[in-house]
């Protein structure tokens, strides 16, 4: 059977693997949920996928933001997870709030934060 992209979401989750440490993106669990987004975005459309956006555990709507944002979404999509980002940007949780907040700024969305 292969992986989801939930479970994949939560096994990352749960060896802290987040979509925006610059010290995750080698590795083979973060590479493989890219591999399982782009399959799932190929078979059944990214409007589909950006389904995922109202999935809170296990940072499964972070890491759907942040894949959906590089296929190149409508304007409506691309806010709603920039908002996401934001949202964790400004979360208690410091380490993925600083990863967040970094990616912003290095993405030319620091604007946004203000």
């Amino acid at each position: 059977m292969e992986q989801s992209f939930i479970n994949q979401c939560k096994e990352n989750y749960f060896k802290k693997i987040t979509p925006s440490d610059k010290e995750s993106l080698g590795k083979e669990e973060y590479l493989f949920l890219l591999e399982i987004a782009q399959k799932e975005i190929e078979k059944d459309g990214l409007k589909r996928f950006s389904y995922y956006l109202v999935e809170y555990q296990y940072l499964v709507n972070l890491w759907a933001s942040h894949y959906i944002i590089f296929q190149n979404p409508d304007e409506e999509l691309k806010k709603k997870c920039l908002e996401t980002i934001v949202r964790y940007a400004q979360s208690d949780n410091k380490k993925i709030s600083k990863e967040e907040q970094n990616w912003l700024y290095e993405n030319g969305y620091d604007d946004i934060m203000k």
